[in-house]
């Protein structure tokens, strides 16, 4: 900064120098110093955007103005400290709820799951309801030619055994080509091929944190609720299931975790009355897109509707399929018509009640404020 303001000024001389050596050759043809000095000048320009222009080309001009604001911004909280602050606090609140909303619509509805290709990863509903029977869910895969890979997630609050202490986490009791589907590789170690073998998939932040990232945990038994599995892999770090911003600790055979509950293992295989009840995942195949693929499913879903009469109303209703984004729970579906209210409430005209609100209460401030 310094160098440079030695620089505006050694400019400045050099103006001046120019100026006066043309002022005393136009005095030399004759001319007064009021006629030289006035057609020098004309000749040379305006002398002052001269000097701005040098002074703006300079690589740290965006310094300057960011002090300049810095000590005008200042000099405004000193002057009027009751107009300053409320105005400043309103400001703040209004930028942090914005920000806070858009965090969790971000969250729960726009962001697409952390997987490769994502935008080919949909999920299935029927009524806007993303639960499906285990029979159904086996039906849609073993019948559909729309997908590469078609999987069944059942998110559940699960406990992990480590170091004398029991922790409460999240889990995904799922199918055995769940993270086919999902097209992520294992971190260390492998995944599960089968629903029948008692094993176990650590998510990486469960492997730090519990297990202080010791990679010979694999091998190892890990309890979970009633039972014990052995652990086999470890999830890659960006990896952490479908039920952002909450984080899969770790990830089970459904079978083998249904085996713990008498209800679930009894009907888990029962079209009829069904528990517990899954959620659908597919990767669709190359150059066939949702409409396509529901078309397919719909037809699936005719057939064992003409199998297996449906036992409610909603049961034929059509099947739906789109691409997910943001957290795709039953929670959040029944929660999206008002996360979108709250949204453009802030976002929009709210925002700027607020605004003229937070306003009319600096200007009381500042009036009722000491001179």
């Amino acid at each position: 900064m310094f160098r440079r303001k030695r620089q505006l000024d050694d400019f400045g001389a050099e103006i001046e120098a120019h100026l006066k050596l043309e002022i005393e050759r136009l005095r030399e043809q004759g001319l007064s110093y009021e006629e030289a000095r006035a057609t020098a000048h004309r000749a040379f320009g305006n002398v002052t955007r001269a000097r701005e222009r040098f002074y703006e080309s300079g690589r740290w001009l965006w310094w300057d103005h960011f002090w300049q604001d810095v000590r005008y911004a200042w000099r405004m909280l000193r002057k009027s400290p009751g107009f300053t602050v409320p105005a400043a606090l309103c400001l703040a609140l209004g930028v942090g709820v914005n920000a806070s909303v858009f965090a969790l619509l971000d969250f729960t509805m726009l962001r697409p799951l952390p997987v490769p290709q994502s935008y080919r990863m949909t999920i299935l509903s029927r009524a806007g309801n993303p639960e499906f029977s285990y029979p159904d869910y086996l039906a849609y895969r073993d019948r559909s030619q729309a997908f590469t890979a078609l999987a069944a997630s059942l998110p559940t609050e699960s406990s992990i055994d480590a170091n004398d202490q029991s922790h409460l986490v999240s889990a995904e009791a799922v199918s055995a080509n769940y993270f086919e589907t999902m097209g992520v590789s294992a971190f260390i170690g492998r995944w599960f091929a089968n629903e029948n073998e008692p094993v176990a998939v650590l998510s990486y932040s469960a492997w730090r944190n519990f297990f202080n990232g010791d990679p010979r945990i694999l091998g190892g038994s890990v309890r979970s609720e009633s039972q014990s599995y052995t652990v086999i892999g470890v999830a890659p770090p960006a990896f952490t299931g479908i039920n952002a911003p909450i984080q899969t600790a770790i990830w089970i055979p459904l079978h083998i975790w249904a085996n713990q509950y008498p209800e679930a293992r009894a009907h888990l295989l029962n079209r009829i009355h069904p528990w517990p009840r899954v959620m659908v995942f597919g990767r669709l195949v190359d150059h066939v897109v949702p409409s396509e693929a529901a078309a397919n499913l719909n037809a699936i879903d005719g057939q064992l509707r003409r199998e297996t009469p449906a036992d409610s109303d909603a049961a034929a209703e059509p099947l739906t399929l789109e691409i997910v984004h943001g957290t795709p729970s039953p929670f959040t579906r029944s929660s999206a018509v008002p996360l979108d209210i709250l949204f453009f409430l802030v976002a929009g005209g709210r925002s700027s009640d607020r605004l003229r609100q937070c306003g009319k209460s600096a200007a009381r401030s500042r009036h009722s404020a000491p001179a």
